[in-house]
């Protein structure tokens, strides 16, 4: 028995189209509807999402019921798949868990008179107005779905992150906690990317998007609990109006033909999707390919988004009328994109990155600002270590600040008066080592964002006094300020701050 995903209207009794699984009229009539016993199934799952197919696949998205898509049929499922459609250019992990109540389903279903009438005169125009399936049995619950985005700087670092999340897969929870070495290791690759988490729920409460891998967690675990008190209808299970007594309708070769025929339209959304992700990767992230026509692109995507409506229109009129289903003027489109750049110095990486998107930062290292080339550090065997380049006012004033790389840290900034108290000792060379934050802001006890400012470094951290203006390597006391104690390094640092210096 086919599952499809409930969309609005959707309820027992409704015809649906079992090729773009949209809703159509009412053909059912019943007496009742039945629970059946059982517990509450829970699955979860975390996986590495290689391609766009994957992750409409992992969210229950078929492939045909793309088409209907380019209608603009405002699906919050499909909308987030398209949101963050996978580029090649990016690593991903879906972490999915889906809590099924038993089904409820119609107890003695059959056609109402007016659609027996309707199949009796015409099975065609029968199948255009209720569908060729009827909904049998509904699922309450819900589902979730956390996607984890990597952007990497170059394809050499895209593939050492791939590696280490592959491994580290098999060991997200141990007792029912994050475990410490699938911890390590997001720590370790969102150094050396950029890492965002976005959520999608149907069913329970508090959806929020997490910041980091601890909110998401609480979120995860608590979606089971809350799906049990505010449970949503999610997916059903239909049948073919062929399991109720019909007289003879549409031909299995028109069925062939129309199947193939939207298979065939969703297929083209699918791989468009993935060449839009493409697109819109490029042209974010310029930086990191060889050179090409940006306005020749752009126009490019704009071809490309017209020919959604056209692939969704065909496969509508193929349900509608096996006469239009051929796929003649609606071929797939083919583009060439631009070579990415095997590799990408990390201190121009995180220049860009902090331009684009940190505001407060971006001040402090306009071009205008740079002051010369980057400067490398060695070990006593003469081994590169780390590098960093610093920026001076108005390009030639006293620095203002620097961003800092160290191959096992990833590359930082810091600025203003950290930096300048940083500067004072040393910088990398000095007692505090390399950078392995940016600058935070301090959390304040009620929640909110407080005005203090801190720095982590390998053997230390400077913290400004927004008060004061001071900086210092050690907090006032509780009493005297409203803001948490800073953390101590936890499990997934103790390798970071126990490496010598430089």
């Amino acid at each position: 028995m086919k599952r499809i995903n409930l969309s609005e209207g959707m309820r027992f009794g409704m015809g649906a189209d079992s090729h773009t699984e949209e809703a159509r009229g009412e053909a059912i009539t019943f007496n009742g509807i039945e629970h059946e016993a059982g517990g509450q199934v829970v699955a979860s799952a975390l996986k590495m999402i290689q391609s766009q197919d994957s992750l409409m696949e992992s969210m229950n998205i078929s492939v045909s019921a793309s088409v209907r898509y380019g209608l603009a049929s405002g699906d919050a499922r499909f909308d987030f798949a398209k949101k963050h459609a996978v580029n090649t250019y990016s690593t991903y992990l879906l972490l999915k868990a889906t809590v099924q109540n038993p089904p409820e389903h119609m107890v003695a279903p059959k056609l109402t008179d007016t659609a027996a009438q309707l199949y009796q005169r015409s099975p065609e125009e029968f199948r255009q107005t209720f569908g060729d399936v009827f909904i049998d049995e509904i699922y309450s619950g819900g589902e979730f779905f956390g996607l984890f985005t990597f952007e990497s700087q170059d394809e050499s670092t895209k593939t050492e992150i791939s590696a280490k999340l592959d491994v580290s897969v098999g060991s997200v929870l141990a007792g029912g906690s994050v475990s410490v070495a699938f911890s390590n290791t997001i720590e370790e690759v969102s150094r050396k990317s950029r890492m965002f988490i976005d959520v999608f729920m149907s069913g329970g409460i508090g959806l929020h998007n997490p910041r980091n891998l601890e909110e998401l967690m609480t979120l995860y675990t608590n979606f089971n609990e809350s799906t049990a008190t505010h449970g949503t209808a999610y997916q059903a299970s239909v049948k073919d109006f062929q399991y109720l007594p019909l007289p003879p309708g549409p031909t299995w070769a028109e069925q062939v033909v129309r199947r193939e025929t939207v298979a065939a339209c969703g297929r083209y959304v699918v791989d468009a999707l993935k060449i839009r992700g493409q697109i819109e990767y490029i042209l974010g992230h310029k930086k990191e390919f060889e050179a090409f026509d940006e306005a020749a692109l752009r126009t490019q995507l704009q071809v490309l988004d017209s020919r959604f409506p056209l692939w969704a229109q065909r496969a509508k009129d193929c349900v509608q009328d096996v006469a239009q289903c051929s796929l003649a003027g609606v071929e797939p489109i083919s583009l060439s994109l631009p070579t990415r750049l095997q590799s990408t110095d990390p201190l121009d990486w995180k220049w860009q990155d902090t331009l684009t998107y940190d505001s407060r930062a971006a001040a402090y290292f306009q071009p205008q600002f740079l002051g010369g080339s980057s400067i490398t550090q060695y070990d006593r065997d003469d081994r590169r270590v780390g590098r960093f380049k610093l920026f001076h006012r108005d390009g030639t004033g006293p620095e203002i600040g620097g961003i800092f790389w160290h191959p096992d840290l990833g590359a930082h900034v810091v600025y203003g008066p950290i930096f300048q108290e940083y500067m004072n000792r040393g910088l990398c060379n000095g007692p505090l080592g390399y950078p392995t934050s940016d600058d935070e802001t301090l959390a304040s006890r009620d929640g909110g964002r407080g005005l203090e400012r801190v720095s982590f470094f390998e053997h230390g951290f400077l913290w400004w006094d927004a008060q004061t203006g001071a900086v210092a390597d050690h907090l006032r006391p509780m009493q005297e300020r409203p803001y948490e104690e800073l953390p101590h390094p936890g499990p997934t640092a103790i390798g970071r701050f126990a490496r010598g210096g430089s």
